[in-house]
C-alpha cells in the first residue's frame, strides 16, 4: 500500500491550483479591499492556507474550496472571529462526510449567529 502525505498532493495540485489561486486573489482584491489591506501576510497566503485546509479535509470542487476562501476572509484564516469557531472546525474536521458538505455545514454553523451578516475587521483609530 502507498502512503501519499499531505504536503505530497499538495505539491501534485499545485500546477493546477495556481491560476484558481489567482482569480481567488483578483476576486478577494475586487469585492474585500478593506480585508486585503488589512491581512498582514498578504492575501495569497490567506488563499493559498484556505485551499490546503480544504484540501486536508477532502474539500476538491472549486466551488466548495471558494466558499471556504471567502469565509476565512471574513472571519479569519481559523474562522477566529466567530464565536462558532470550534464548532465550525469540527464541521470541517468530520471524517465522514463529503467535502462539499462540511463546507456547507461551515457556513451554516458560522453564519447561524448572524443571519448571514458578515462579521468584518474594521480599521481602528489610531
Amino acid at each position: 500500500m502507498i502512503t501519499i502525505r499531505h504536503e505530497q498532493l499538495d505539491a501534485l495540485r499545485q500546477p493546477h491550483s495556481d491560476p484558481f489561486e489567482r482569480r481567488l486573489c483578483d476576486a478577494i482584491a475586487k469585492h474585500y479591499p478593506g480585508e486585503v489591506e488589512l491581512d498582514p501576510e498578504g492575501t495569497p497566503s490567506l488563499v493559498r492556507h484556505a485551499l490546503r485546509t480544504g484540501w486536508r479535509h477532502g474539500v476538491e470542487d472549486e466551488d466548495s474550496l471558494t466558499r471556504l476562501v471567502l469565509l476565512m476572509v471574513q472571519l479569519g484564516r481559523d474562522f477566529e472571529r466567530s464565536p462558532d469557531r470550534a464548532r465550525a472546525l469540527a464541521r470541517l474536521q468530520h471524517p465522514r462526510l463529503p467535502g462539499r458538505l462540511k463546507v456547507e455545514l461551515v457556513a451554516s454553523v458560522l453564519q447561524a449567529r448572524t443571519g448571514g451578516r458578515v462579521v468584518s475587521r474594521t480599521r481602528r483609530a489610531a
